[in-house]
């Protein structure tokens, strides 16, 4: 990964990426390539140990994996490339660079006649070959340039000259069992000056964009006191919540800002960051949880650009549009593969996609179209990519090595497994950037799950059936390894009364056995390879990943990341979890490696909670918390405290809460949303309305819900005589990330507070907390059940001239723990006096006080 350091103008990069720059790569992503790195590592190390049984004096004239590095002055820069080659020997007065390549062929062409014949065709056209050879090259130019020591010493010379060497790229081909016949080499002759010559060239190519933003900051430093707000004017309490993101981006600190639903968090933070970052050369992250929220970040984007545009700011020598915005999406909705039906599968020997991937980007000229395109949404860049026949997703990726401002979820920086953790491509970007959380309060558990990885057993057993038949054969070690692993697990079996056993296993046992695993694995790769199979649907294949993840996962347990490892079942599947009770420290990890990170929510109380959970450093951190400016007279929050909605009651009272639900609707025309803790609660209430209502005036968010469902659903509460009542539930589609402004819902029915359903993960973690902290029940159940119960209020009052009741049913709601968790903005002096013994009667009272509003008219 390339490093570029503003400051000192060094630039820090490998062979590697002088190989990839202007070349004509493909993309060899997919698991097969995974493994194929695994078996390219271990065939060096097997190759070197062969050499030096059959030549005992091989040792000491020969250099395995040699480090090599060079510094060279380009354009005021300091380079600094580095790269390491496979092995170095002496040869009677020579020295000969060697470099191994791996290679899956049919016996019965690998000959050095074809190996020549195709070797020199493909550095012809410009193929994989040709990169193997320049590698190479590069190779003999750094021990030149450097005048490496080792070399020096075992040649016996004080200057290296370049006819004192040669080179050679040896292939060894995995498909060959007979040891003298599984390698072959073509050497090179390397022309120093043309390689210098090369480099230098792409050297420059590769400074250019950072030259480029260079200037761009510079240009914009001219204007950093001139970036305009995207609206006219702040509303009530919107410019302070500006005016400390602003002050946090400037220390470098870490924020904690809360603030009430409507009152434009997004708008003031954006505005914030943009008018630091760009003037700093620096990148905005802004990551969520759902798209919706991020259809609302590009929005809010746009009416920036246009304000800027329209105020004239823009500096005439600003190269490229004024800002750059890239909406990232999931691989699935990326893959030209997965719209035409088929399976995810990244190699270019399967994907058209991904075959010459750069040199149709470059003859597309799709390169330079994204980098004049301030807004860039991922429907749109998936139309390009498909139009030019290049990988959308991948397309994506690269994209943000340009952009100013980058949209995602949080896994891209949350997900060690994300494609942004590459290399050190993380480390690099976070460095230079601010990155913003939104709705936060959904971090935890999100967090969790990134580290809490399981093992399917029925996989282990597929595996084993795979294996059986051919176990006195080759696949002896994956028959034995497969019943190994299933030996170690029938033995964890816990007993019926004590299911929440938190096992405790060696790391070190199931990192060997994923070692043991990867020999058959690798076969397997090299048969699929030959027949055109696939990787996906291997069970091998998908028991490794699994392993790894898990291995990986149990090992944070030695580093003092809380983990719990039990057996699980559900729905008729038994697994071997590995659950993450607290993810702060994997999390903080992430966090500090930003320049500055503002977590932002309109429910991060108590504020103790997530700096706990989410890992922020004590001695960075801010804490904002900003008050309503809502007229209070044009809400009214309810407590219905003689239903009860917990598991074992919630089927008696089902009839009194669709009663209630139909009370609220009736005293005001309007749109109503009812909120419940799961569809199973949601569906046995919908069970008590007539049949006729459903899907009329009684509307169902189903588990599958599309987002085009979802937005048509939206869209029709705008109409001015709309009159639905939408049962939906918490921390859902509907109850975060969506706005319902201009009286698009006259009232909110939030059915119990959205707890946590009782369960082994929430049990450990509950006993983790109490040990910790004394507040188990709080931090597992308590805190996150209320979280989702105030956002899903939340989405009522959205302008100042919004009116609407908010009604909580639930005997729970009129209890401390619960009462003590909600907004003060919802009572005067006391929590208690919400709680309503006549609820026609004071929704009558309130209605009576406020005239029907001109619905929709703004929308």
């Amino acid at each position: 990964m390339i490093k570029y350091q503003r400051e000192t103008k060094e630039l820090h990069l490998s062979v590697g990426d002088l190989v990839r720059q202007g070349a004509d790569t493909s993309i060899r992503k997919a698991l097969v390539s995974q493994a194929r790195l695994t078996m390219g590592t271990q065939e060096h190390s097997l190759r070197y140990q062969d050499l030096v049984t059959e030549d005992a004096d091989l040792a000491t004239k020969y250099i395995n994996e040699l480090k090599l590095e060079a510094q060279l002055e380009i354009a005021g820069h300091t380079i600094f490339i580095e790269g390491r080659l496979d092995g170095f020997r002496k040869e009677e007065a020579k020295g000969i660079l060697e470099e191994v390549k791996t290679v899956i062929l049919p016996p019965e062409v690998f000959s050095e006649r074809d190996l020549v014949e195709d070797f020199n065709q493909q550095v012809q056209q410009g193929l994989r070959y040709a990169e193997y050879k320049l590698q190479l090259e590069i190779y003999f130019f750094l021990i030149c340039q450097s005048q490496n020591e080792r070399i020096k010493e075992l040649l016996q010379l004080d200057k290296i000259q370049e006819q004192d060497l040669t080179a050679k790229l040896v292939f060894r081909n995995l498909t060959q069992e007979d040891e003298k016949f599984r390698e072959l080499s073509v050497e090179i002759l390397p022309d120093l000056q043309a390689t210098e010559d090369l480099i230098q060239s792409r050297l420059i190519e590769i400074l250019e964009p950072y030259l480029k933003a260079q200037r761009r900051a510079q240009s914009l430093k001219q204007i950093r006191d001139r970036f305009p707000f995207p609206f006219e004017s702040y509303r009530k309490g919107q410019e302070a919540l500006s005016v400390k993101a602003r002050e946090t981006l400037e220390t470098g600190s870490q924020l904690l800002l809360q603030a009430p639903p409507g009152i434009g968090k997004t708008a003031a933070v954006l505005f914030a960051a943009i008018s630091y970052a760009l003037p700093q050369g620096m990148k905005v992250f802004w990551v969520t949880a759902k798209t919706t929220q991020q259809r609302l970040v590009l929005e809010t984007l746009k009416l920036f650009l246009s304000q800027c545009e329209k105020e004239q700011i823009v500096p005439d020598d600003l190269e490229g549009p004024f800002f750059r915005a890239r909406l990232l999406r999931a691989r699935e909705k990326m893959c030209p593969l997965v719209q035409e039906g088929k399976e995810i599968f990244c190699h270019d020997s399967y994907c058209e996609y991904a075959k010459s991937y750069t040199r149709k980007i470059r003859e597309s000229g799709l390169d330079q179209e994204l980098s004049s395109l301030a807004l860039m949404s991922a429907e749109s860049l998936y139309d390009k990519a498909f139009e030019a026949k290049v990988c959308p997703y991948e397309l994506s990726i690269d994209s943000l090595e340009e952009a100013d401002f980058i949209i995602g979820d949080y896994n891209y920086v949350f997900d060690r497994s994300s494609p942004l953790h590459r290399d050190n491509t993380f480390d690099v970007l976070a460095n230079n950037s601010i990155l913003i959380i939104d709705e936060a309060h959904n971090l935890p558990s999100r967090g969790r799950g990134y580290h809490s990885p399981a093992i399917e057993t029925q996989l282990i057993q597929d595996v084993i059936e795979i294996a059986e038949p051919h176990a006195a054969s080759q696949d002896r070690d994956l028959f034995e390894v497969s019943h190994h692993l299933k030996e170690i697990i029938s033995q964890l079996k816990p007993s019926k009364e004590a299911e929440t056993v938190d096992l405790d296993l060696d790391p070190q046992l199931f990192k060997e056995i994923y070692k043991s695993l990867e020999p058959a694995r690798q076969r397997r790769v090299i048969q699929r390879k030959e027949s055109g199979g696939k990787a996906q649907d291997d069970p091998v294949e998908q028991l490794s990943k699994q392993l790894k993840f898990f291995t990986e996962v149990l090992e944070l347990r030695t580093k003092d990341v809380p983990i719990a490892v039990y057996l699980k079942q559900e729905r008729r599947k038994e697994y071997l979890k590995a659950q993450c009770l607290n993810p702060a420290k994997a999390l903080g990890e992430c966090l500090g490696k930003f320049h500055s990170t503002i977590s932002m929510s309109a429910t991060l109380e108590p504020f103790e909670f997530f700096g706990n959970l989410l890992g922020y450093n004590p001695s960075r951190t801010q804490i904002f918390s900003s008050e309503s400016y809502f007229p209070k007279e044009n809400k009214a929050v309810f407590v219905v405290p003689n239903i009860y909605t917990t598991y074992k009651k919630r089927q008696t009272d089902a009839s009194k809460v669709a009663g209630t639900i139909d009370q609220v609707a009736l005293s005001r025309p309007g749109n109503y949303m009812a909120f419940f803790s799961s569809h199973r609660y949601l569906k046995e209430v919908a069970n008590q309305f007539m049949p006729w209502r459903i899907g009329d005036d009684v509307i169902l968010q189903t588990p599958r819900m599309t987002e085009a469902e979802r937005d048509a659903l939206l869209e029709s509460l705008k109409e001015p005589d709309s009159r639905k009542i939408i049962l939906a539930v918490q921390g859902g589609i509907f109850g975060e990330g969506v706005d319902y402004p201009h009286s698009m819902l006259s009232g909110v029915i939030v059915v119990g507070p959205g707890l946590p359903k009782f369960g082994t993960e929430e049990e450990f973690i509950r006993e983790y907390f109490h040990n910790l902290y004394g507040k188990g029940f709080e931090y597992a159940y308590l805190y996150p059940g209320m979280h989702r119960v105030i956002q899903s209020a939340g989405r009522l009052i959205r302008t100042p001239e919004d009116v609407g009741v908010i009604v909580l049913v639930g005997q729970r709601f009129s209890i401390p723990p619960y009462q003590k968790l909600f907004p003060k903005n919802w009572y005067e002096e006391t929590p208690k006096e919400l709680i309503t013994q006549n609820l026609e009667e004071e929704l009558k009272t309130f209605w009576n006080q406020h005239s029907p509003p001109e619905r929709n008219k703004s929308c």
